[in-house]
């Protein structure tokens, strides 16, 4: 495989595995054991888990301190930042501009805002559009638009 010696050998014993026709049985809904000899093998369905690990709708709730806001390639530390994102409801709002904050449904843990109820271009706020980090950096506002990642569907 042109792999170092110890990895090749880890790449041998994991395919050698396979073919030697492992038996499948289920552990439970999201888990399954292959077996073949003296060998075992645990699997997990990762969309399962998933969605066992998530938050409940009141665990979101409350005020959270903004800390980085990170993209492909890119990060920035925002404790600059004087408020606090505010979940309440249905609602995530700056904490110096609850007037505008963003309306969203929570499913299957994702924050889905509503498409029709954008945040303002012009927000009436002065504290959404404070640079706190100089020319190009995120703004409140730019953090806000973002908090909820996807479009409602």
């Amino acid at each position: 495989m042109g792999c170092d010696a110890e990895n090749e050998m880890r790449y041998e014993r994991y395919f050698a595995f396979f073919r030697s026709a492992p038996l499948v049985e289920r552990i439970s809904d999201p888990r399954l054991r292959l077996t073949s000899g003296d060998m075992e093998l645990e699997v997990v369905n990762p969309e399962v888990t998933r969605l066992q690990n998530l938050p409940a709708l009141n665990e979101l709730r409350g005020a959270w301190k903004l800390q980085s806001l990170n993209g492909p390639g890119w990060g920035i530390g925002l404790t600059a930042f004087p408020g606090h994102l505010l979940i309440t409801g249905n609602r995530i709002a700056y904490s110096p501009c609850q007037r505008d904050a963003v309306s969203f449904r929570y499913n299957g843990g994702r924050l889905n805002t509503n498409p029709t109820a954008p945040l303002p271009a012009k927000p009436d706020c002065a504290a959404l559009a404070e640079d706190y980090h100089g020319p190009g950096a995120p703004r409140p506002i730019d953090v806000l638009d973002r908090a909820p990642c996807q479009p409602d569907r």
